[in-house]
């Protein structure tokens, strides 16, 4: 109810108990597969005067963030923008705490993006077909989570934020080549493969071979 009557962004840390799975069909988990996707929606069940209960829909899309260390369910993982972060060596930065100015700026910013899209709206939207012919090497869920991002940097970059395309269409051409090789990796036969190169002897029943790959 919150995201779709704020569009609010939610920021998820130690994420590692998503694991997913055929019985891991949670609330949670249902609203963050879903919203990644513009259509997303879950159905809550709401009471009606007569005391009888009928469904209803909630757009669940908003921009959300996951912090955490090990990974998490696979099917969650497919929806999301991989970015791996590096503990710091920088003091001054890792014994840093937050300010309270930074809230002032934080409101502030808010309510110039909320003036941007009221002003640029228009013309921002005008820009996703431009966005699209310029990741023409991705496509499907890649394309649906790239597209905004890319739209957005297009917009910024018309007005004088330079090379901003060139940063971003390197990052995601870098992730989606980290995607590959993990979906390759977790594909049976390749495991079948590796298994086989690195064995002295080849194994001659299933069972053999099973055994080698768990």
């Amino acid at each position: 109810r919150t995201i779709q009557g704020t569009g609010a962004t939610l920021l998820l840390d130690e994420t590692e108990n998503l694991r997913g799975g055929k019985d891991d069909r949670t609330d949670l988990e249902n609203l963050l597969r879903n919203g990644f996707s513009k259509d997303g929606m879950v159905i809550r069940s709401k009471e009606t005067k007569n005391k009888e209960f009928t469904p209803e829909l909630f757009s669940v899309y908003s921009p959300k963030g996951f912090g955490h260390i090990n990974g998490f369910d696979n099917v969650l993982d497919d929806r999301c923008i991989k970015t791996k972060l590096v503990r710091t060596t920088n003091k001054k930065i890792a014994d840093s705490e937050p300010d309270e100015k930074e809230d002032q700026l934080i409101y502030k910013t808010r309510e110039s993006l909320c003036r941007l899209f009221l002003d640029y709206g228009d013309e921002i939207y005008g820009l996703i077909p431009e966005a699209k012919s310029l990741i023409k090497e991705i496509s499907g869920r890649e394309m649906k989570l790239w597209l905004p991002i890319i739209t957005m940097a297009l917009f910024y970059q018309n007005y004088g934020v330079e090379g901003l395309i060139d940063k971003i269409t390197a990052k995601m051409l870098l992730t989606s080549e980290d995607k590959k090789i993990s979906d390759l990796e977790d594909n049976t036969d390749f495991k079948i493969l590796q298994i086989l190169e690195q064995t002295a002897t080849i194994p001659t029943t299933s069972k053999q071979l099973y055994g080698l790959i768990n």
